[in-house]
This record gives structure tokens, C-alpha cells and sequence, in this order.
């Protein structure tokens, strides 16, 4: 269970709330997604049934380029199985990194603490289902399990989209907006826990007889969270790739309970409104209060950062 220190008093601390909501851009953002073959159209009503599958020696796709997210701009890779929708995510901003991934079985995140965890309840297996889906362009599978309904037209701009809901097997609903002059995905969104995701597409490329955005734009409007994601190098089926990649990343083990105990009963202190805090020693200093709070991460305040340097 994460833990973030305690910034002032039990009364007026108020630093976590904002923490969890920018925790929120990195849930589900997992990048450019979306990869068409060349000469794709999905404009006809028999969307579900058009063959416009990738080449099938095309089967894994890796990405390279930079994400733009609050406040920083970072390195961004991605590597997904264009059969199975297996991927893995990666985004280091130099003052720290975070990554998201499928295994074929469960999704899994690695938080900017450096712990990693499976995402398996079930709204998270669903979400985990619909990305990978998309991850690997599920609509154009010829055996496609998902279920379909088309939407009236819509507009952005000058340009007419045709509108389809999705639900893939196991997962949530997904709106898939395509231009209908061309066929190409402009946008995706769905809804997660207490906001939207609306993926917006662009600059699409061609790579080895694929389509692929090179810039997308994912935005989280009721948490007013937006992410820019610029793609700098893409190759079909690279060369020497561990499947191991697409594994939940091992937890870091620089925390422990003393006497290398795995469970221990201590005294806490309670704010009045439901934070709990606890005693924490840091290489043998303190003890300094921690919040405990299930969707925080190991932060300390600049003061006692500074206390030990």
C-alpha cells in the first residue's frame, strides 16, 4: 500500500488530493494506439466485416518520441503485438519514470515510486480488454468478436466523421470516430472511472504498409488533464524483442518493515476525517508521518528531503 508523507499538520493537510488527479493522466494513457493499414476505409456501413487488416508480415510495431504531460516533457516508447495486443508503454521525464503494459492475461502499472502491481479487479480487466483491442486494431480482425452499433454522423470542423460504438469482448464501450473521406481513425473515447478519455489522432504515416499517427493528443476533460504524444521513429517488427517485455516489472525492494517482519500492528494517528497517518524511518532517521492512501506513492515534502542529504 503506498504511502506519502504528511506535509502539515493533521488539520490543514491538504497536499494528496491533487496528487491523485494528476495520477489519473497516466491510468489509462498508454499511447499512440491506433494503426491502420494503408488504403484502410471504414466509412461503409459494413465496418465491422471490412478486411483492412495489417500485412500479415507485419506483426509487431514499435514506437519512439517525446510525451508532454503536466508540466514536463519526457521520453516515450511503445511496443505492441499486433496479434495478440500484448504492449508495454514507457514514459520517463527525468525526475521520474512510470510505464503500463499488457501480458496477454492482465494489465499492469508501474508508478513513478518505481512499484509495479497487476490491474485485476474487474473494471480494470474490462479497460485492460478494450485498450489492448485497440492496441492491436481489433475492428479490422476477421474473426471479430466485438459487438457494433453505428452512430448518426458527426462533425469536427469541416470534416464529417462516422461514428461507431464498440464493445469488445470482455471490455468496455469504445467510440471509434473515422473521417469519412478517407477512413481514417480520428478519434477514440471511452469513460473510466470519473472521466472521460478522448484519444485525438494525427499526422498518419506510412511504415512498412502501415498506417500510424505520429502525434496524438489524449485528453481527460472533467479531470482537465491532457497528454501530447509525438512519435519521432517508428519500425515494423523489430528486431531481437524479449516477449519477458510485456511482464509486469518486478517490485523494487527498498522498504522494509523492521525486523524483516511481513506484518507488524503499530500505532497510528487519525486526522478526524479518515486519514490515517503512520511512523516512518527513512535510513534510520525520523520518524516522519505518512499518510497511507491506497492511491499515493512513496513522496516526501522538500523540507524533510532536505533534512536527508
Amino acid at each position: 500500500m503506498p504511502i506519502a508523507e504528511r506535509e502539515t499538520n493533521f488539520a490543514t493537510s491538504g497536499g494528496f488530493i491533487s496528487m491523485r488527479k494528476s495520477v489519473r493522466l497516466f491510468l489509462c494513457g498508454i499511447g499512440l494506439a491506433s494503426i491502420l493499414p494503408v488504403n484502410a476505409s471504414a466509412a461503409d456501413a459494413q465496418m465491422p466485416r471490412t478486411k483492412y487488416r495489417p500485412p500479415e508480415n507485419v506483426t509487431m510495431i514499435a514506437l519512439h518520441g517525446t510525451s508532454e504531460a503536466g508540466g514536463l516533457t519526457g521520453r516515450f516508447t511503445m511496443i505492441v503485438d499486433l496479434r495478440s495486443g500484448r504492449y508495454v508503454a514507457q514514459r520517463d521525464y527525468g525526475i521520474y519514470s512510470e510505464a503500463t503494459g499488457f501480458d496477454g492475461r492482465l494489465g499492469w502499472k508501474r508508478d513513478r515510486s518505481g512499484a509495479s502491481h497487476f490491474l485485476d479487479s474487474d473494471p480494470a480487466r474490462a479497460i485492460t480488454a478494450t485498450e489492448a483491442w485497440l492496441f492491436r486494431r481489433g475492428w479490422c480482425d476477421q474473426s471479430n468478436k466485438a459487438m457494433f452499433e453505428v452512430k448518426p454522423d458527426e462533425k469536427d470542423g469541416e470534416a464529417t466523421l462516422t461514428v461507431w460504438n464498440a464493445t469488445p469482448k470482455g471490455g468496455i464501450p469504445v467510440l471509434l470516430r473515422f473521417e469519412k473521406a478517407n477512413g481514417l481513425l480520428r478519434q477514440s473515447e471511452v469513460s473510466l472511472w470519473s472521466s472521460r478519455l478522448i484519444r485525438h489522432y494525427s499526422d498518419w504515416r506510412e511504415i512498412d504498409g502501415v498506417l500510424i499517427p505520429f502525434a496524438e493528443k489524449d485528453e481527460y476533460p472533467e479531470d482537465e488533464l491532457v497528454e501530447l504524444i509525438k512519435i519521432e521513429s517508428a519500425k515494423a517488427n523489430p528486431q531481437n524483442v524479449d516477449g519477458k517485455i510485456f511482464e509486469r516489472p518486478p517490485n523494487i525492494h527498498d522498504y522494509a518493515i523492521n525486523g524483516d517482519k511481513i506484518s507488524t500492528t503499530l500505532r497510528y494517528e487519525d486526522d478526524g476525517v479518515g486519514r490515517i497517518f503512520v511512523p516512518v524511518f527513512i535510513d534510520d532517521k525520523g520518524p516522519y508521518p505518512f499518510e497511507i492512501d491506497t492511491g499515493g506513492h512513496l513522496i516526501l515534502t522538500s523540507a524533510t528531503a532536505e533534512k536527508l542529504t
